[in-house]
């Protein structure tokens, strides 16, 4: 059926009953892919520079990229001073378990800004996760000089449905028939339903970004901070 873009928009359900029935008919038919061939997605970080964006596209960061930010950020800071073996144990832990190739996006940027303001605050997960190993060890909030850089800010993307499993389309199409179901809520009910990209997307799935002025979960966030293995930062 789809065969210029059309982008799925969680915002953009159908809000009167005959709609919403025809796309229910038309999920069931046909399968999201063959309605929709994008899905309008939003990530949650906080750049010094946004327009990086818009001209490399979304990147999952390296290692090489991890390593270079966290000594760059936290090497000689503080008391008692990050050193060379603090950082390097820190990396170890953080370099395995995240750098792994993938971006992670939303589709409802309002769940990524009242629930998910640690990705506005602190940005890089791999970086932050650097951070909050580097606190427990040294003791005081080494995750400070990162919500001290960048603005925090939503980055909007068309991920193509080509770009994402069939399990994950599949999920998707499921979550829709039920909201479908259920008495239409103007912009759909908040959800948190991540996609995960392989290897990121380029510049040309960048549509927009906009700067989030107030962080709703903030105050949870320093609490984060104060102690990560309390909050659940690292499981």
């Amino acid at each position: 059926m789809a065969h210029k873009k059309q982008a799925f928009k969680w915002h953009g359900l159908p809000q009167a009953v005959r709609d919403r029935e025809q796309l229910r008919g038309n999920l069931n038919k046909f399968g999201f892919d063959s309605i929709y061939t994008h899905v309008r997605a939003f990530h949650a970080c906080c750049p010094v520079d946004v327009w990086e964006y818009f001209l490399r596209g979304l990147r999952p960061p390296s290692r090489q990229t991890v390593v270079s930010k966290a000594r760059a950020l936290f090497l000689g800071k503080g008391n008692p001073t990050v050193t060379e073996d603090h950082l390097r144990e820190a990396l170890e832990e953080v370099l395995y378990s995240r750098t792994d190739g993938r971006v992670y996006v939303g589709i409802d940027d309002r769940e990524l800004v009242e629930s998910c303001g640690h990705y506005l605050m602190f940005g890089s997960e791999a970086v932050a996760g650097v951070a909050a190993d580097l606190t427990r060890c040294l003791g005081w909030n080494v995750q400070t000089l990162l919500a001290e850089l960048g603005t925090p800010t939503v980055v909007v993307v068309d991920v193509p449905c080509s770009r994402i499993s069939a399990t994950t389309l599949e999920e998707l199409s499921n979550v829709i028939l039920s909201e479908l179901e259920e008495e239409a809520v103007p912009e759909g009910s908040v959800i948190d339903f991540t996609i995960v990209v392989e290897h990121g997307l380029p510049k040309s799935s960048v549509v927009s970004c906009y700067s989030v002025l107030r962080i709703a979960d903030a105050e949870l966030c320093h609490d984060y901070v104060c102690d990560p293995k309390l909050q659940g930062w690292r499981g």
